[in-house]
């Protein structure tokens, strides 16, 4: 006849809840049940200590290796000391890890894409998402039907090529990817501050490293896409409209490309430089917490950059007779131009260096981040 399990006089308390390899066990009972075959809870004594040893996470516990999803292949050790606390420690059974890593690895990638999926549904439902979303379609229409326009104009004596309509849509995004990197970071991160709602989303389990590196991906998957349908509707055109071959003044436009390869080569430059900025406007929304100082110190800095740099070569040229192209190439200002085709190596050896701005951006925001007090409120 099989035993029940009895507990003593003292309910079992858990101590030490944060302790992820050993837990205490206060007021463990004296009586323990056991089953015949499976061996659910095997106790010996040695003298004056017992150790119950029991296989977590068995089927019916009772079968081993038939584990269930929160303790495939461990097991726990509960010993009592000399201070009579007893203490349950959990080690990994030979053959068990894999299966174990298997499960961790499908628990992340499940967590960060329901994630992903929250903060997109989120976004979609901000009214200036949708409005940065339509400024810039009208910059590209209305890029697109003014170069369309030039073929009727027998003045000018253009023809422009297939290949050459991608080319017209990279001069618009080139000029907007850092205003539209730094304005989407200021939606992504700087609502949660207004809001107020950064404590729950940390509450939902999800660690501050991963939720920032998730809403930095949604950015740059969002870039993509727009990069992606900005560049459909040029070849669209080009298609439709262009010519064979090019003809008048486009033939001595400089950047001009070679063929669609390079016209693709050149188009997607711009979106490594549209998410090195999406990089550094998180980082100073986290730093500012709100959404104004994100994106007006932002754009403030792209200003900066678009009018101290040219005003400083020029005062150098002047002044001291020298040339700062080689001193100020590996600044923010001067890779992402490189990269862009501004500067005269290939634009692909600035790839490198506008990855390292990214990484270093999303690294001080996490660091910041991590500073903050979230449990006072906003940080």
């Amino acid at each position: 006849m099989r035993s029940r399990w009895r507990h003593g006089s003292r309910q079992t308390a858990l101590l030490g809840a944060g302790i992820r390899n050993q837990q205490t066990i206060a007021g463990a009972s004296e009586e323990h049940r056991r089953r015949k075959g499976g061996k659910c809870a095997a106790v010996r004594r040695l003298g004056n200590r017992r150790i119950i040893r029991r296989w977590a996470g068995s089927c019916n516990h009772c079968r081993k290796g038939m584990g269930n999803q929160q303790g495939v292949g461990r097991r726990w050790d509960l010993h009592r000391g000399d201070d009579g606390i007893g203490r349950l420690t959990r080690r990994g059974v030979p053959g068990s890890h894999q299966r174990c890593g298997a499960e961790q690895l499908t628990s992340y990638v499940a967590i960060s894409a329901n994630t992903f999926r929250w903060e997109w549904f989120r976004l979609r439902r901000r009214a200036g998402f949708w409005a940065i979303i339509g400024i810039l379609g009208l910059f590209v229409a209305g890029t697109l039907a003014a170069t369309i326009g030039m073929r009727f104009i027998p003045a000018l004596g253009e023809t422009m090529p297939a290949y050459g309509f991608p080319h017209v849509v990279f001069g618009v995004l080139s000029r907007l990817a850092p205003f539209l990197g730094i304005i989407l970071a200021g939606l992504i991160f700087g609502g949660e501050f207004g809001w107020g709602t950064w404590r729950t989303s940390l509450a939902r389990g999800m660690p501050a490293s991963r939720l920032i590196l998730v809403k930095i991906l949604l950015g740059a998957v969002v870039l993509l896409a727009i990069w992606i349908i900005a560049w459909c509707l040029a070849v669209l055109a080009g298609l439709v409209i262009g010519e064979n071959e090019p003809g008048g003044i486009i033939r001595e436009s400089p950047g001009f490309p070679d063929g669609w390869i390079d016209a693709g080569l050149q188009f997607t430059s711009a979106w490594p430089v549209a998410v090195t900025y999406l990089a550094l406007g998180a980082l100073l929304c986290i730093i500012g917490r709100s959404t104004a100082f994100g994106i007006g110190v932002g754009i403030a800095l792209i200003a900066a950059e678009m009018i101290g740099y040219p005003l400083l070569k020029l005062v150098a040229e002047l002044i001291w007779e020298i040339s700062l192209q080689d001193y100020l190439r590996w600044t923010l200002r001067g890779v992402t131009g490189g990269l862009l085709g501004n500067d005269e190596p290939k634009g692909i050896i600035f790839l490198p260096a506008a990855l390292g701005y990214t990484a270093l951006f999303c690294c001080l925001a996490l660091a910041i981040f991590n500073r903050r007090d979230w449990d006072s409120g906003n940080g």
